[in-house]
C-alpha cells in the first residue's frame, strides 16, 4: 500500500507510518491505493482526519463516506473513533458502516457525503461504485510548541444543498483540550429546509453521561473528558461498532443537530481533560 500521510507539514516517513498503523489497528484492504490524512501529536495528544478524495469508480466497492472524520488519541487510549468497516458481516450493515453517519464528522439532511450505486443492473457489475463523488478542496497542519490544527473542506453537499463543509480541529496542550471549528457555507440561497448532524463516536467501553447543564462526561477507563459546544441541541445516540470484525459491539456517540439559517453557520466544540 502506498501512503501520503501529512505530519509537521512533512511527509511521514512511511516505515514509522505503518508502525503507527500497527500500533492503532488502522487497517485498509488495497494495498495499491494512496491514501492521504492528517496527522499531528503534541505530547499525549494524537490526531488524524481524512483527507482523501474518493477512489476511482473500480476501486470504490467498499469505500468508507468518511471525509473529514477524524480519530483522536490520548496517551495511546482511542476517545474518538469511527464505527469501523461492517463487510465481514452482511450486504445491509456494509451499506450502514459505510455512510458518513458511521463517521465522526457532519451529515446533511441524513445523507452521506459521497453516495452509492442504487441501480441493481449496475450495482451487478460493477459493485457498489459511487454514483456521487466529494472533492476535498483544502487541507493543512499548522503546529507550534503547545498547539496543532489540522483543516480541510470538501463539496460532497453541494450538488444537492448548496453548500460547503469545512472542518478545523486544534490540539491546545497547555489547556488539555480539543478545539473544533466547523463550517457549513451556503453557496446558493434556497427555500430547502436544510438540518445537519455532527456526530462524534466513541470507542464501546466509553460511558457518556449528560449533565443537567447539557454538557457530556466521557468515562474511559481512568479518563474523564468533558464535551461542550456553542449550540443547544446537544445529546447522546445509541449506535454500533464493527472495528472488531468478528462481533458487532453497541455503542454510542455525541451528536450536535442543528437547522442551517445563516449563509455562513459555525458550530464550535471543546473535547476538556478534567482528571489533568
Amino acid at each position: 500500500m502506498r501512503y501520503r500521510f501529512l505530519m509537521d507539514q512533512k511527509k511521514l516517513n512511511i516505515e514509522n507510518f505503518n508502525k503507527l498503523l500497527k500500533l492503532k489497528n488502522y487497517n485498509f484492504e488495497k494495498k495499491n491505493i494512496a491514501h492521504s490524512y492528517l496527522y499531528t501529536k503534541i505530547k499525549k495528544f494524537e490526531l488524524m482526519m481524512d483527507a482523501n478524495n474518493p477512489p476511482p469508480d473500480f476501486k470504490s466497492q467498499n469505500y468508507q463516506s468518511g471525509c473529514l472524520s477524524f480519530e483522536f488519541l490520548y496517551n495511546g487510549e482511542k476517545i474518538i473513533t469511527n464505527c469501523g468497516s461492517a463487510k465481514n458481516f452482511s450486504d445491509n450493515l456494509s451499506i450502514i458502516s459505510q455512510s458518513t453517519a458511521a463517521h465522526s464528522t457532519i451529515t446533511i439532511n441524513d445523507t452521506s457525503s459521497c453516495l452509492s450505486q442504487q441501480n441493481k443492473l449496475i450495482k451487478k457489475y460493477f459493485g457498489n461504485s459511487l454514483k456521487r463523488k466529494l472533492k476535498v478542496y483544502k487541507k493543512d497542519i499548522m503546529k507550534s510548541k503547545h498547539f496543532a490544527t489540522v483543516s480541510a473542506g470538501h463539496n460532497g453537499y453541494n450538488s444537492n444543498y448548496n453548500c460547503l463543509y469545512e472542518r478545523k480541529i486544534t490540539i491546545n496542550d497547555l489547556e488539555h483540550k480539543l478545539l473544533g471549528e466547523e463550517l457549513i457555507i451556503i453557496t446558493k440561497k434556497s427555500n430547502k429546509n436544510i438540518n445537519y448532524a455532527l456526530r462524534f463516536h466513541v470507542v464501546p467501553e466509553t460511558k457518556l453521561l449528560q449533565t443537567q447543564g447539557g454538557d457530556i462526561l466521557l468515562s474511559l477507563h481512568n479518563q474523564g473528558w468533558k464535551f461542550q459546544t456553542n449550540k443547544s441541541n446537544l445529546k447522546i445516540e445509541k449506535n454500533l461498532y464493527f472495528a472488531n470484525y468478528d462481533k458487532i459491539i453497541e455503542s454510542q456517540c455525541i451528536v450536535i443537530e442543528g437547522k442551517l439559517n445563516e449563509s455562513l453557520n459555525k458550530i464550535k466544540w471543546s473535547l476538556e481533560k478534567t482528571n489533568k
